[in-house]
């Protein structure tokens, strides 16, 4: 049997007891990675190698790093954000869904103005116009590999801000194309700028949330990444039928900013061993104490050991934990088939039942009713199997996924079959509304699974499982358009 890794999730906001910091040992948690730079070197005729904080640029001596002189959270430091207030802890959770939920939509959005693009842009049926949908979605695949362990060099909040302002950059441009290739580059560069919380999003909840509330935070949380591909279609479908397709990208974009200029006064940093860092820095100046630090500052290798570690760290651990690829591989399946569900309705529903588009997009609420409706079932059930007063117990998360697993192929084939003999609306419906509850069900148990068992690497973790389930949404969308195209 797969045995989950050992989590390391609650060690790092555990409080020790209030103590003098400069004078006092304190424990610290944290074994891995640190935000400031830091590099070693040796002194000749025997003398212990020292260390230097070159951003605060004052020498440390042999015992800079004796636990002396570790800086850790005090109990009760308002600084942790386990410790933040419960509306603090919603402000920040409802920012990131919310940035999570507009680029799904941005990738959705244009399913029904497909044929609009072909049209204008002289696009054909087939793989060329499907992958104008799917492009966005290899960024999705391919950039949290490197954003996602970033987060974990830099913080979390500069990644974000700093891609968000990619993604409204091209997904403005995409509104202005006037060829394939133009809309193509756009989509993939919009793709890889709003990808930033796909591998670190559910990362920032547990690290503000207590094991026995994190499933009501991630529950909430992916109500926005899941939702989004739902309702893009819904939205789309109005916009192309009463404005222009270009307005589903400027419309997205508008969202974005409003977004963005909210989280300048409600998103702040989450991650703990970047929020020590920055305490460590502070009561240097504050204390004149120049070797008071971090424990994972202690593993500091040098600023290029320092990003390749922190690089590789998604694919090794991908590649190290069986489990991991397991959970990767089943998620990826119900997320490919939720994209090739949102690629092939515009054709099913106006071709064979003859809706038009804003019509045809009603139909997709039934996909983000099932997802709705899942997600919040999810909540209070996974915290209350896994209330073991505040310890981490991943495995308690995953009670619901056999359910899951066996809802979704049944739901998918009721889906398939009604449509198939053309069987009156709701039945397609009510396949595609079994199919979005027994995902998200399973989804959400998963990635509570993985945040729970890699604790503070749970965004390496997360991105590796990104990119499988994004991954498997390009290929599915363009398969099925390849066959329609050699069809």
């Amino acid at each position: 049997m797969l045995e989950p890794p050992a989590s390391t999730d609650d060690a790092s906001s555990r409080p020790t007891q209030s103590r003098d910091l400069v004078s006092t040992p304190a424990r610290c948690h944290f074994a891995h990675g640190r935000d400031d730079s830091i590099e070693e070197r040796g002194s000749s005729g025997g003398k212990q190698s020292s260390d230097r904080l070159s951003r605060s640029n004052v020498e440390l001596s042999p015992f800079a790093l004796s636990t002396a002189n570790q800086v850790t959270w005090d109990v009760g430091d308002p600084e942790n954000p386990k410790n933040w207030t419960r509306w603090r802890k919603w402000g920040v959770t409802l920012i990131v869904s919310a940035f999570a939920f507009v680029s799904p939509l941005s990738s959705s959005i244009s399913a029904p103005a497909l044929s609009d693009i072909g049209e204008e842009l002289d696009i054909p049926e087939g793989y060329r116009l499907q992958m104008v949908l799917s492009i966005f979605m290899l960024s999705y695949a391919v950039a949290p590999l490197v954003l996602s362990p970033c987060s974990e060099m830099f913080g979390r909040t500069p990644i974000i801000r700093f891609s968000n302002l990619i993604f409204v950059a091209f997904n403005t441009a995409c509104g202005f194309s006037q060829t394939e290739a133009q809309l193509t580059i756009f989509r993939l560069l919009a793709g890889f700028g709003g990808s930033a919380t796909q591998g670190m999003g559910g990362a920032m909840i547990s690290d503000c949330w207590h094991s026995e509330e994190r499933g009501r935070g991630i529950s909430i949380y992916q109500l926005g990444p899941l939702l989004g591909p739902a309702i893009g279609p819904f939205v789309g479908g109005f916009i192309v039928d009463k404005i222009s397709w270009r307005w589903c990208f400027w419309v997205t974009s508008i969202i974005n900013v409003c977004i963005q200029i909210l989280g300048l006064f409600f998103l702040r940093e989450t991650y703990g061993p970047r929020l020590l860092a920055l305490k460590a820095r502070r009561l240097r100046l504050e204390t004149g104490n120049p070797h008071l630090h971090t424990a994972h500052e202690a593993h500091y290798q040098g600023f290029s050991a320092h990003l390749l570690n922190h690089l590789t760290r998604p694919w090794k651990l991908f590649f190290t934990k069986a489990l991991l690829l397991i959970l990767a591989i089943h998620t990826a399946f119900n997320y490919g088939t939720i994209y090739l569900i949102i690629s092939t309705s515009p054709n099913l529903w106006k071709e064979h039942y003859h809706f038009t588009p804003s019509r045809a997009s009603l139909h997709y609420l039934s996909l983000a009713l099932g997802t709705l409706l899942g997600s919040q079932l999810f909540g209070p059930v996974s915290d209350r199997s896994s209330d073991t007063k505040n310890e981490p117990c991943p495995l308690a998360r995953l009670p619901l996924v056999p359910f899951a697993a066996l809802l979704t192929p049944l739901a998918l084939l009721l889906f398939a079959l009604s449509a198939a003999a053309r069987v009156p609306v709701p039945a397609p419906d009510v396949g595609v509304f079994l199919f979005g509850f027994g995902s998200i069900v399973s989804y959400l148990c998963l990635q509570t699974y993985i945040v729970e068992a890699f604790g503070i690497h749970a965004a390496s973790a997360a991105a590796g499982a990104s990119a499988v389930r994004n991954l498997a949404a390009v290929i599915v969308p363009f398969c099925s358009g390849l066959l329609v195209w050699l069809d």
